[in-house]
């Protein structure tokens, strides 16, 4: 699949030229042919069109995202289908069970090293809370920074591991709790399953007890 975009230049008017001829080839119309007519008009209807994007930008700026947006379709649909038989010839040569764990760095701050993300703390997918927990990060470190440069208080600065962390524990006993609730842990024996049935049982008769799932699931507020 090809797309192909018109690239406009806004900054210079751009008169209209006569279409080019091979070398060799005799000029076959006159200005007062029938085909320099239709020359003429298709030329002066590109300099209006021209004429009308120098008079608006935004429209020019509109047409270049929907081009961006065709070739990044275009390449998409290209690479999932030369994927799809690239997968039908490969032989799978490995398969395995990834661990799901969890860790905390704690504090999040070493001198003017700030970790954020999962380069500070790993949950397991169970609750989504990866991309979540990134996002509080960002937003504590931020006002951490902005607090520094305006003030110019090293204080600013020793608050963020201390407001992100408070979040941090509070997902990951969120996602241990969720993880611990759907999967099957064949080390605690039946003890265990009939723990976890009383568990599920409950939550699924208690208003308070889903509430309390739904408000960690969306994510606590910062």
């Amino acid at each position: 699949m090809l797309a192909v975009c018109p690239i406009i230049r806004t900054r210079h008017r751009i008169s209209p030229t006569a279409p080019s001829r091979s070398l060799g080839e005799k000029a076959r119309s006159t200005p007062n042919s029938r085909q320099g007519r239709r020359s003429r008009s298709s030329a002066a209807g590109r300099s209006k069109a021209i004429s009308k994007l120098n008079e608006r930008p935004w429209l020019n700026l509109v047409l270049g995202l929907l081009c961006i947006g065709a070739i990044a379709v275009a390449y998409a649909t290209v690479g999932q289908a030369s994927q799809g038989s690239a997968q039908s010839r490969t032989a799978i040569v490995q398969k395995g069970v990834v661990a799901m764990r969890s860790f905390v760095a704690e504090p999040m701050r070493h001198g003017r090293l700030f970790l954020a993300g999962d380069a500070a703390h790993i949950v397991p997918p169970t609750g989504a809370k990866g991309l979540n927990l990134a996002a509080s990060d960002v937003h504590y470190l931020f006002e951490s920074l902005l607090g520094y440069y305006r003030t110019g208080k090293e204080k600013e600065l020793e608050t963020y591991s201390s407001r992100a962390l408070a979040r941090v524990w509070k997902a990951e006993r969120f996602s241990w709790w969720m993880t611990r609730l759907l999967h099957r842990f064949p080390e605690e024996g039946a003890f265990g399953q009939r723990m976890q049935q009383a568990e599920l049982e409950y939550l699924a008769g208690s208003k308070a007890a889903q509430a309390a799932l739904a408000e960690n699931y969306v994510g606590l507020p910062y």
